[in-house]
């Protein structure tokens, strides 16, 4: 008979019921839990410190409902590059009309509980022909009470095109939290930010 240990080594086998972090696994025959990395912030609540542009998008929900406002930031989708339009899947802020040049917005996630974090990644449009720019600063902060609030990690642009494409920024640590607040600027003023998704990863 074969030795099935052998071949299950590393591999899930089940959820443990109330740790949806925590996975069974086969180990040389020897079935143990293991901790894993996974996307924490699917349909998580979301709030914002500004709200979004009644001109962009044209999107599928009411955004001045908080039962299911910006729930586009949670929903486990984004755009992908054949659906590059600003009326797509986004929402928008403008500089020096949604929001102060230099002073910035925020979009916030609260996890419902707290869990360590290790990374987060927003997601959005650059289009340069209509001022629809990459954020000109982005930083990223976490708490545990909604009250104290830190730095996370330290942002990375993987971004350097020009024109139309998509973004993406990130950073990367480990921290114990439950809301991360995702913080967009723009230096100047008649410049969008345009926002599709927030991610946070952690276990």
């Amino acid at each position: 008979m074969p030795n099935l240990s052998s071949r299950l080594t590393g591999i899930p086998i089940d959820t443990r019921s109330g740790a949806e972090s925590e996975l069974l696994v086969v180990r040389d025959g020897v079935l143990v839990t293991e901790q894993v990395t996974r996307l924490l912030s699917t349909h998580k609540t979301v709030t914002v410190s500004v709200a979004p542009n009644a001109s962009y998008p044209d999107v599928p929900i009411n955004v001045n409902d908080s039962d299911v406002a910006y729930q586009i930031f949670v929903d486990g989708n984004w755009p992908d590059n054949e659906e590059l339009t600003p009326n797509n899947g986004y929402l928008g802020w403008l500089a020096g009309t949604d929001f102060t040049a230099g002073s910035g917005f925020w979009v916030k996630v609260d996890l419902g509980a707290e869990f360590t974090v290790t990374e987060v990644i927003a997601r959005g449009l650059s289009d340069t022909g209509p001022a629809i720019y990459l954020p000109f600063d982005f930083n990223v902060e976490h708490s545990t009470d909604d009250s104290s609030y830190s730095a996370f990690g330290s942002a990375v642009d993987s971004n350097s095109t020009t024109g139309l494409f998509l973004w993406r920024l990130e950073a990367s640590g480990s921290e114990t939290a439950r809301y991360l607040r995702f913080n967009f600027d723009h230096a100047t003023s008649v410049r969008w930010i345009h926002l599709a998704q927030m991610e946070v990863f952690g276990s």
